[in-house]
């Protein structure tokens, strides 16, 4: 992706915009299929867990979003400081 933004000329201030960012990717890496409702065989519900249920609820989502979400923050001030340091 910092090469696509690199080529794109986004630097902060200039920044792509998501959808173009995201099929200038899928050129290079091909589409997940996460968005198509594609099953995955190896998951694994929680015990308990049935469709519909909110992931807020459960303790184990809560701290895996927000780790998720810290992780993010972390990915994006790298390459904030990569793109500047170039």
């Amino acid at each position: 992706m910092l090469k696509i933004m690199k080529a794109k000329g986004a630097v902060f201030g200039n920044p792509i915009l998501r959808p173009v960012l995201r099929t200038e990717a899928r050129k290079l890496i091909g589409d997940t299929e996460i968005e198509a409702g594609v099953q995955d065989p190896y998951w694994t519900p929680s015990a308990g867990w049935k469709p519909g249920d909110n992931p807020t609820k459960d303790l184990v989502c809560v701290r895996e979003i927000e780790t998720q979400e810290r992780d993010g923050q972390y990915q994006k001030v790298r390459i904030l400081c990569d793109v500047i340091s170039t």
